[in-house]
């Protein structure tokens, strides 16, 4: 028996097997299908209940036709601007219908609920548009479809679009909801759930996560930045691609940090298994990554412009020689989950390159990893017409940049000492990484401006473990001098530790200084004056009495100076340092900047 999939009604069929003009029986379709979509309407408020349909007008001012009902698909209702509309019964807002309010509606009657299964819309810049107060049971509304908001404000809360949930009073967020900012100022996502399925931020300015969010479903970014505070982060864990087209300086995710702390917030995505695009930025540079996983992974991933030199947002700046080298920008890759390798793809605006950067070939442009304490050599292949660079085979992850490849980033300096000697001063320092130093250079100053060469040390050559170096200087000054060590690349190029400064006069009583004060970055440097040999501790409190860092130490005797890395999380303020010994204690106040 032969099955019709499609049964045409009898009078198509006899139109179809009729003589007539197929352009006739083209209009009379075209026709019908024109009818069909008319039926949609717009309709105004113009009356308290806005539960009935007959208080419903296809004009603003109170006349002509009336909706069917509330689920007609493609059907608009206009809450007036001005008018304030109470429910008299419940009331459905049906799939494919919209709820435009300019007014407040009022869902007081007892017992009174509205379930939107289309879509409500909120257009106050600043106002609560729903109240509650019905009595018995409370009033209830319900958003199974999609809520779309102007408030700069928020969702829910103090001067949000809804109210916040007290007694009798419950806004409930279905689990398929979707959510729309959509403001024309700075907007913050106040009120918005933990938890959401699909998420469209369409603001030409900017709209701040409030808190972290899990989003199940899709992020859609429509027009303007979506901004990502620190200690926050945005999780899509479906996988599913970032939407939106037309990425660029005014319109990406800017994932914030705090240079004082090193915090930062974090765009995070799981479910990876194909190249994914994060367009991440700092809210004036899109500086977006491409991830390509060779397996399922989850990465997260935070931007920010001012490279360093452990690739934290906190830490010491690039010197200005390897910054004409770089991108001047930091990207932190973080691999939650997953394994295998991944290709990386990084992106930057011209403003961010240094002056020599500009000039290299796509063959001279590659990425670094920071390490183990170190900056690996750049590798892998770039674009200069595109500003673009890639690397492959990536197994570990953490902070990257765009680097001309070839060149060693700075050399990470631990502690540099200075003690007093019978001969002479004794210099000791550590490097912490050396990656591509060929010597040391210990250099003198009598004022710490106009330094001098007075010694060398050849490098022990490339590696990330802690090497200790020493050099005694047999004619040192009368008087105070400053010393500093100068790592020396094998292409020439070079960088500095932290200057420390010592005052050796035997008639100096036992004291302590610090140098400078306040302390800038996380190196202080500290002299003692004439004390015994012996063991010693340096001890660090924060203003309310905890303690952050101890160095224990064996003091030769005399005058030491010593430059020492504090913790990289150590926060601007007030601190105390205490110096402690046999039957022996000083206390010094610093402050952090």
């Amino acid at each position: 028996m032969k099955t019709n999939h499609l049964t045409l009604p009898v009078c198509l069929r006899c139109f179809l097997k009729s003589t007539l003009p197929k352009k006739f029986f083209l209009s009379i379709i075209v026709y019908f299908l024109f009818a069909n979509i008319c039926l949609a309407g717009t309709y105004y408020s113009n009356s308290a209940n806005p539960a009935t349909v007959n208080n419903w007008w296809t004009n603003t001012n109170g006349t002509g036709t009336h909706p069917a009902n509330f689920t007609t698909s493609g059907d608009i209702f206009i809450l007036q601007s001005g008018q304030t509309c109470a429910t008299a019964a419940d009331w459905t807002i049906g799939s494919g219908v919209t709820l435009q309010v300019d007014g407040i509606l009022s869902i007081n009657g007892n017992n009174d609920d509205v379930i939107v299964t289309g879509t409500i819309t909120f257009t106050s810049a600043n106002a609560t548009q729903i109240t509650m107060t019905g009595g018995g049971a409370g009033n209830t509304i319900t958003i199974n479809g999609t809520i779309k908001t102007a408030n700069t404000n928020g969702l829910q809360g103090t001067n949000c679009s809804l109210p916040t949930n007290a007694a009798k009073k419950t806004v409930i967020y279905g689990a398929a909801a979707t959510y729309e900012f959509n403001g024309g100022s700075a907007q913050a996502t106040t009120g918005l759930p933990a938890s959401v399925t699909n998420l469209n931020m369409n603001n030409s300015n900017s709209i701040t996560i409030n808190s972290s969010l899990t989003i199940t479903g899709t992020l859609t970014l429509t027009n303007g930045i979506m901004i990502i505070p620190t200690g926050i982060t945005v999780n899509i864990t479906s996988g599913n691609a970032i939407a939106g087209s037309g990425f660029g300086n005014t319109k990406h995710i800017n994932t914030q940090v705090n240079n004082g702390t090193g915090a930062q917030g974090f765009i995070r995505v799981g479910n990876i298994s194909a190249a994914y695009t994060l367009p991440t930025g700092n809210g004036t540079y899109y500086l977006p990554v491409t991830l390509t996983p060779s397996a399922t992974n989850d990465f997260s991933v935070n931007v920010f412009q001012g490279a360093t030199q452990n690739g934290a947002p906190n830490g010491t700046a690039m010197t200005n020689g390897i910054k004409q080298r770089i991108v001047d920008a930091i990207w932190i890759v973080n691999r939650n989950s997953g394994t295998g390798n991944a290709t990386m793809q990084l992106s930057w605006p011209n403003a961010l390159e240094g002056s020599s950067f500009t000039t290299l070939g796509n063959g001279s442009i590659g990425i670094s990893h920071f390490s183990g304490g170190i900056w690996d050599l750049a590798s892998g292949s770039g674009d200069q017409a595109l500003n673009l660079a890639t690397r492959n085979g990536l197994s570990s992850f953490s902070p990257f940049l765009a680097s001309e490849i070839g060149i060693a980033l700075p050399m990470k300096f631990g502690n540099v000492k200075l003690s007093s000697q019978n001969t002479g001063l004794q210099v000791d320092w550590t490097s912490l990484a050396e990656l591509n130093v060929d010597h040391y250079e210990i250099e003198r100053s009598t004022d710490g401006q106009q330094f001098i060469s007075i010694g060398q040390v050849k490098a022990t050559g490339n590696n990330s473990a802690e090497k200790n170096y020493s050099w005694l200087d047999v004619t040192p000054i009368n008087g105070i001098s400053f010393y500093r060590i100068k790592a020396v690349d094998a292409d020439g190029k070079f960088n500095y530790s932290n200057t420390i400064k010592i005052n050796p006069d035997p008639s100096n009583k036992a004291a302590i200084a610090i140098y400078p004060n306040p302390v800038q970055g996380n190196h202080i440097a500290i002299e003692t004056g004439n004390m015994n040999a012996g063991n010693y501790q340096y001890l660090i409190f924060d203003i309310n009495g905890r303690k952050v860092y101890s160095h224990s130490f064996r003091h030769p005797g005399g005058v030491l100076s010593e430059s020492i890395l504090l913790p990289a999380d150590l926060g601007r303020g007030i601190y105390n340092l205490k110096l402690n010994g046999q039957n022996f204690s000083l206390i010094k106040t610093f402050a952090v900047q």
